[in-house]
């Protein structure tokens, strides 16, 4: 978790919807396919924590960082 509350990465999670609504929901609908498919067999389910791990903390810098980006600009 790397120091940071819950409180503050479900409000950090909450921005980012905010933010970017059809990319967040694009998301979580991959992540339910994805889910269901690698469920289904023991060592998929290894596999789909290892990629949540990773590409979610990734995933939600990324749109931070762009959305900083965005508002310094203008």
């Amino acid at each position: 978790m790397r120091g940071y509350s819950w409180r503050a990465m479900l409000r950090n999670a909450g921005v980012l919807v905010i933010a970017a609504p059809l990319r967040s929901a694009g998301i979580l609908f991959v992540l339910l396919v994805l889910s269901v498919i690698l469920g289904i067999t023991v060592i998929g389910l290894v596999v789909l924590a290892f990629a949540l791990w990773a590409m979610l903390p990734n995933q939600a810098l990324v749109l931070t960082r762009e959305r900083l980006e965005r508002r310094t600009a203008t």
